[in-house]
Formats: C-alpha cells, structure tokens, sequence
C-alpha cells in the first residue's frame, strides 16, 4: 500500500481551514501525510494547523522561510514530502471521503503512471452542485 502526502498550501485560512482539515482526516484512506505550509498568515491559521498537528501526528504544520506565495508553498511542501505520490490540495478545498482510496488504487495499478488527473464537483456554499472540473 502507498503513502501519498497531501501539500496545503495556506494564508489566512483560520475561517475554512478546519473544514479542509476534517476532510482530510475523515478519509477511509490512513495512510497519507498532510503537509500545510504557512505563507505568513496574520490570523489564527497557524495555531488552527498547529492544534490539529497535535491531534494527528498525519497532519504536519510549518511555515515558510519569507512569503512566497501559493506556489513556493507547495514547493516548500514538496521537499518535506515522504510519501509515494504527491497531492496538491488547497486550503479551501474540501476531499470526498473516498477520493485518497479511489487515487490510490489507480495510482498502485499502473506503475507506469507518472501523473494522475482529477475530476471534482463545484459546490456552492449551500454545497448544490454547480459545475464539474476535469484536470
């Protein structure tokens, strides 16, 4: 079985964060890392991310070394990253039960496979489906 580790990229965040977070750890899937990295937030996101570290060991907070937005987020994630694959996640994201399972199991079929495309559905905030993303 693979470990995949999940990379957030985070910025003042405190107001949804949670909701990532409990997605995240609510997956029938336990074999992961998350990675949330702090790009300087000046709101309570750190010690939101920090909290939940503390719960789960799964879910690791740190902070960039200066700002560098989304992107140098993700880079700092990626070189923390042990698992076998590597998802990108955003902070304002919420992860359907199922998904780390369902990836998982196309990812460990085909080790030919060097990246994996995703579908998602576009909730609004009274979570009525509003559209589908295909990457």
């Amino acid at each position: 079985m693979s470990t995949i580790s999940i990379i957030i990229p985070a910025f003042n965040r405190a107001g949804i964060i949670p909701f990532t977070l409990d997605s995240i750890l609510n997956q029938s899937f336990k074999n992961f890392q998350c990675i949330v990295v702090d790009d300087h937030s000046n709101d309570e996101t750190a010690a939101i991310i920090k909290r939940y570290s503390q719960n789960d060991k799964r879910i690791i907070y740190t902070i960039n070394m200066r700002s560098k937005g989304a992107q140098g987020a993700r880079n700092t994630g990626l070189l923390m990253a042990d698992g076998d694959f590597v998802i990108f996640f955003d902070s304002d994201n919420l992860m359907h039960e199922d998904f780390l399972l369902k990836t998982s199991k196309v990812l460990d079929s085909d080790l030919e496979l060097d990246i994996c495309t995703s579908y998602s559905n576009i909730v609004n905030e009274y979570h009525k489906k509003i559209g589908n993303l295909i990457c």
